[in-house]
């Protein structure tokens, strides 16, 4: 598994990910502020996605929160990791999963569309699972109880009911 990181400022923070990361034998991408206007694509490491220049005196797209990404992952693998980062007590915003929904998107990108459709949700807890609604009730994602984490399948695009890929 391969986790991306943004730290929003916090290099301490990074630097703890990346050794619990190393420790587990997951691979560490460590994302810069100049890369924020990166597809996931290529920060993720996908054939075909290549770096973007960045237009010359253009400023890279703010990131006001630390991100984290799974990528080369499975299902089964989220939770160990999710367990791992709550036992050592590395809180994260927001995380979410490359998938080939958002894969083509720019990290700037996923992140508006996280922020944007937190507070649409709410969260009700049955035992293990969480249900996501949208405003008119609806189910939008279950996924299996991630307690430090209650935002880690928004509008990413996989887990939809509904079938929409998320853009």
């Amino acid at each position: 598994m391969k986790l991306i990181y943004f730290d929003a400022g916090n290099p301490q923070k990074k630097k703890e990910l990346e050794g619990l990361a190393k420790t587990a034998g997951y691979d560490f991408v460590p994302v810069a502020a100049m890369q924020t206007g990166q597809k996931i694509g290529y920060l993720a490491g996908v054939s075909g996605y290549r770096e973007t220049p960045l237009p010359v005196l253009a400023l890279p797209p703010r990131i006001g929160e630390d991100m984290l990404l799974f990528a080369q992952t499975t299902a089964d693998m989220i939770d160990p990791a999710l367990e791992l980062l709550k036992k050592n007590r590395i809180s994260i915003g927001l995380k979410a999963i490359v998938t080939p929904y958002n894969v083509g998107w720019t990290l700037s990108e996923l992140y508006q569309e996280l922020v944007k459709e937190r507070p649409d949700h709410e969260i009700q807890r049955h035992g293990k699972t969480d249900v996501y609604r949208t405003q008119a009730g609806l189910p939008e994602c279950d996924v299996r109880h991630a307690a430090d984490a209650p935002g880690i399948f928004q509008k990413t695009g996989h887990f939809r009911t509904d079938g929409d890929p998320g853009k």
